[in-house]
């Protein structure tokens, strides 16, 4: 079994009464997401549905334990895929005299028994992010969780505002940042869809061309970005020693070098979700409160046990030897779990850091290019136009020979002259086969 995310959402600081509120529009929401999963009765204990694989069925189940003060609410849905693979999501909702928590699961396991990498693609469930339709207080470690969509931080004051959110020690999500080139990101919703891919797993920025200036002045060029880039900025941990950034960068070159069939922006939030989930499978471990309740409601039920029975009666001894073991069992498991998802998240990292390796050290910034000598080709794609022209950036070669004319492409012309400091070419020619924006081959 491998684990594939963790979710931590946690609501404190509010009044017993508020608690309970939110507590039963929680509840309420998981039983949309399952009735929406296919499930007929969501208040049953258990049951199945017809699940989106054809010829299969998919499960769930529910439960309830309560105790003074507190009570621990556990759903769990299986849905099974086509490759015989097993996904298994697990909601946990406990309430405390405290606080009140949300802690979502997801697993995947194998049913064919085979020795075989195990490819998926996990997705946030929207029940999580119906969760901020009940409320905005929802935080990690005593840091609020933003919402899920992105948030736009422009000029001077949301540069400065944005450098001083990713050098804050106190962070405890990673922030992504998608830069504009010209007024617009390279792929247009590409900021609001990661908002919601990683809801509660991160924050989603976008930045204007000012923004990006001020965030190169504040963090150093080697961590900045901007002309269409994407970058990810890790939380970081306090130290003694100096201030240190991890901060894998996706140029706008980069992103659209590998977009030929307009698919390009699918992909990387593929790789992004697995990137930033695989990482929230290792680190963010269950609270406190999914173990202390039962084992609570276990030895409120063993006192129950005692005071009708007789101290040296066999039944009594039995009981409080299945709540020991039980108790132990639960550590030993959990810490299982724990190595588990260990040893899963050191391959996903290794099998990323290999796949990522050229892009991530060969792209620190947009450098800026020298001026094309005579003969040489480049390749440009347009990502959006202006009123005037076309926003254009190079990338490398796509790879196709259908080559055609481009005697009429004035706003193409007109981007590339203002791209390059004017009309240097020679000959401009449009590709016939890429899609997802026009891909330029330019002889100079």
């Amino acid at each position: 079994m491998q684990t594939l995310a963790n979710y931590l959402l946690e609501l404190e600081g509010i009044t017993s009464e508020k608690r309970a509120h939110v507590a039963s529009a929680v509840v309420v929401a998981i039983e949309k997401w399952l009735i929406q999963k296919g499930a007929a009765d969501p208040k049953l204990e258990s049951g199945s549905f017809n699940s989106l694989t054809p010829g299969a069925r998919g499960t769930f189940t529910r439960s309830l334990t309560s105790v003074d003060g507190g009570s621990l609410t556990r759903f769990q849905l299986d849905e099974p895929s086509s490759n015989g693979q097993m996904f298994s999501t697990t909601i946990s909702l406990a309430v405390s005299q405290r606080r009140l928590v949300v802690y979502v699961h997801q697993t995947v396991r194998d049913t064919g028994g085979l020795i075989t990498p195990i490819f998926t693609d996990s997705k946030c469930p929207w029940v999580i992010r119906l969760l901020f339709q009940i409320t905005d207080g929802w935080s990690l470690g005593g840091r609020e969780l933003p919402l899920p969509i992105a948030r736009a931080m422009k000029g001077e004051v949301g540069g400065v505002a944005l450098a001083e959110m990713i050098s804050s020690a106190e962070r405890r999500i990673p922030i992504i940042v998608v830069s504009e080139n010209e007024g617009r990101a390279i792929w247009r919703s590409i900021a609001d869809e990661l908002a919601k891919d990683l809801t509660s797993l991160a924050a989603v920025v976008t930045i204007d061309d000012t923004a990006s200036w001020v965030l190169t002045k504040k963090l150093g060029k080697l961590h900045s970005c901007y002309r269409g880039a994407i970058r990810l900025y890790w939380p970081t941990r306090q130290t003694d020693g100096p201030f240190r950034l991890n901060s894998p960068v996706w140029t706008a070159s980069m992103l659209l070098s590998a977009d030929d069939d307009g698919k390009g922006s699918v992909r990387f939030r593929e790789t992004l979700r697995k990137t930033i989930t695989s990482v929230a499978a290792l680190t963010l471990e269950p609270p406190p409160e999914l173990d202390e309740i039962p084992t609570q409601a276990a030895r409120r039920k063993l006192a129950e046990l005692e005071a009708r029975a007789t101290s040296n009666s066999e039944e009594l001894e039995i009981a409080k030897s299945y709540l020991s073991d039980n108790e132990q069992l639960r550590k030993e498991l959990a810490e299982a779990k724990r190595s588990v998802a260990t040893w899963s998240s050191r391959a996903e990292a290794a099998e990323y850091a290999l796949s990522q390796r050229p892009q991530v050290e060969s792209s620190g910034v947009d450098e800026e290019e020298p001026t094309p000598s005579p003969g040489e080709i480049r390749y440009y794609k347009k990502t959006h136009s202006t009123p005037s022209h076309d926003v254009l950036i190079e990338v490398s070669p796509c790879g196709h020979t259908k080559w055609q004319s481009a005697n009429k492409a004035d706003k193409a012309k007109k981007g590339l002259s203002r791209l390059l400091d004017g009309e240097t070419w020679k000959v401009l020619q449009h590709c016939g086969v890429c899609t997802g924006g026009g891909m330029w081959r330019v002889q100079f």
